[in-house]
């Protein structure tokens, strides 16, 4: 098997890099955001626009925060997990992806937690809300009845939030992500969480929905244990 190729540039991409690029699209660009001749947030956008596999180097809190906040979706090897690593940070003190520590210090993690957390607390509500959102996606438990009944029912968070961005679905898609977040307690309270019609029934990352990322082969594991979750919602609302 051949290894990938993996190519240092800054951003915008030189004509020689974007020819390289539309000849081998599974090439990795190591992106150098501090000397590249735009904006955090334009590196972002040109990412997505042009849709680079790309591994960020010079992760600042500003480049954070318009990822998590931005309205598009961004392939980053490392992003995604700096991200993880902030949610789990304010909710459980842990990081668990450590292949991403020296991409972002334990200072920026912790100046970034305290100076954001109403952001974080907005993420972490949402993704509480994951497992419900699954449970009605699983068609072969409930008929659209059912379904229609339970989201004129269940508490809604209507709109987008500016807080939580596309890569949202970047986030959801890390291997065992929602297992090691989702808590027997938050399980336990299916009921009591929020539905979120935006991101969980509009066409937003990218054209896609998020269940799209979600039924992925990565999260076979996550549909084991989450299927049981389904049964549970099914007991609790004596649905046959």
């Amino acid at each position: 098997m051949n290894e990938q190729r993996i190519i240092d540039v800054t951003l915008p991409l030189s004509p020689q890099h974007q020819i390289e690029y539309f000849k081998d699209k599974s090439i990795l660009f190591r992106v150098d955001i501090k000397n590249s001749r735009i904006s955090p947030k334009q590196c972002l956008m040109t990412l997505s626009n042009m849709r680079l596999k790309a591994e960020v180097q010079g992760v600042t809190p500003e480049l954070l925060k318009e990822y998590m906040t931005g309205n598009f979706v961004v392939e980053t090897t490392n992003l995604a997990k700096i991200t993880a690593n902030v949610i789990f940070g304010y909710k459980y003190q842990e990081m668990p992806y450590t292949d991403v520590q020296n991409d972002f210090s334990l200072e920026d993690y912790a100046h970034f937690i305290v100076d954001n957390q109403e952001m974080i607390e907005q993420w972490c509500n949402l993704i509480k809300s994951i497992p419900l959102y699954l449970a009605m996606s699983a068609t072969k438990f409930l008929d659209e009845e059912t379904l229609e009944l339970l989201r004129q029912e269940l508490p809604k968070v209507e709109g987008r939030l500016p807080a939580i961005g596309a890569n949202l679905s970047q986030v959801l898609a890390l291997p065992e992500f929602l297992v090691m977040f989702n808590t027997d307690d938050d399980l336990k309270n299916l009921m009591s969480q929020s539905y979120y019609p935006y991101y969980f029934d509009e066409q937003v990352y990218g054209g896609e929905k998020l269940i799209s990322f979600l039924a992925s082969e990565n999260h076979k594991t996550d549909f084991a244990v989450l299927s049981t979750v389904a049964m549970q919602f099914l007991k609790e609302k004596e649905l046959k």
